[in-house]
């Protein structure tokens, strides 16, 4: 996780820290093995439904860059 140092990345590993710290005093981890941390990996960066996702952003406002960076603009899209 050290390498999520950027965007929805960098947001997603700060909520894993804080918990982890959290839980840290309670003794329990955050993941329980290596298939949680997969599971929940591929629930938060691979939706189940991506097509229709990316088709509605496509047709909506959201789709031009606006005053975002390309960066912020792509981790959104």
């Amino acid at each position: 996780m050290t390498y999520m140092n950027q965007g929805r990345a960098q947001k997603w590993a700060n909520r894993i820290y804080h918990w982890k710290a959290i839980l840290a005093n309670a003794g329990s981890p955050h993941f329980v093995d290596w298939d949680d941390f997969r599971s929940r990996f591929r629930t938060e960066f691979f939706p189940l439904h991506s097509d229709v996702v990316a088709t509605n952003t496509l047709e909506g406002t959201s789709y031009f860059q606006g005053r975002r960076t390309v960066d912020d603009y792509l981790d959104d899209f």
